[in-house]
Order: C-alpha cells, then sequence, then structure tokens
C-alpha cells in the first residue's frame, strides 16, 4: 500500500525530518502498542492506514528508507504521508 498524507496517517516520516517542529516521538504516542514504544505515529495506537492495510505488510515511513541501497523495499509499499503536511506553505504554522 503507497500512503500519502497528513499527520493522520504519518507512521514516523516526521520523526526523520532535520528541522521539523512536528515529531511523534514522545513516549504517549504508543502507548496503545504491544510494547508500549513511540513509533513516529501521530497517535496513541493504529491509525486509519493501520486499519486499512490489515493483513498486510506494514509500510514504512520513505525517509528511513532512502539510504537503503535497494529499491526492492518500495515494492511492497512505503508511506509518504508527515505531520503538518499541506498545500499551502503556512499550513503547519500557528
Amino acid at each position: 500500500m503507497f500512503i500519502f498524507g497528513d499527520s493522520l496517517v504519518d507512521v514516523g516520516n516526521s520523526n526523520h525530518l532535520k528541522f521539523s517542529l512536528n515529531k511523534a516521538d514522545f513516549p504517549h504516542y504508543g502507548i496503545d502498542f504491544p510494547d508500549k514504544v513511540s513509533t513516529g505515529s501521530f497517535c496513541n495506537g493504529k491509525n486509519a492506514a493501520d486499519f486499512l492495510e490489515v493483513g498486510l505488510p506494514t509500510s514504512p515511513p520513505y525517509l528511513s528508507m532512502i539510504s537503503s541501497k535497494s529499491n526492492e523495499n518500495f515494492l511492497n509499499g512505503v508511506s509518504f504521508a508527515s505531520g503538518g503536511a499541506g498545500i499551502f506553505d503556512d499550513t503547519d504554522k500557528q
């Protein structure tokens, strides 16, 4: 599955951005997962994309894969979603 979107379906791309203020690496973001570890998702459990891909391999964050020398990892799906994403320059500014 190939996923595009914002924080509603972000699985960790924002955590790989060097200058992003939108990071989901705090402990409470993973409290409902079995290991109680933050995964980079902006929710405390599964997000909408996780429920859609039940039975499929999970789609890893694109930015976690760009250093890979093999493009085969992209064949099973990837998530391009990033928290704060939008079409306007001031989408994530308040």
